[in-house]
């Protein structure tokens, strides 16, 4: 659905290459963990499509990432949530 988030599931290819893409932006705002894993996601179909990332930093440590990946096909890191726990949703 147009302009609508989707149900949250695991994160998808592109998901986890959206993250690791912005990597380096998301740790300056949260810091650095001792793992960058991307583990769920929504989406949500604008002009081009926002991702909703959730990203396990250490063992119980996650932040809630935004990213705008464009009708370019460009992207660009929208916000970063940190101090989020595994069952927080996005």
């Amino acid at each position: 659905m147009v302009g609508g988030k989707n149900v949250q599931g695991a994160a998808s290819d592109k998901g986890r290459e959206l993250a690791l893409k912005h990597r380096a932006e998301i740790e300056s705002q949260v810091g650095a963990g001792s793992m960058f894993e991307p583990v769920a996601q929504r989406t949500q179909v604008v002009a081009g499509t926002n991702y909703f990332i959730k990203i396990k930093l250490d063992a119980d440590k996650y932040c809630h990432a935004r990213i705008w990946h464009k009708l370019d096909n460009s992207s660009e890191l929208h916000s970063v949530e940190g101090n989020k726990g595994l069952n927080e949703e996005l």
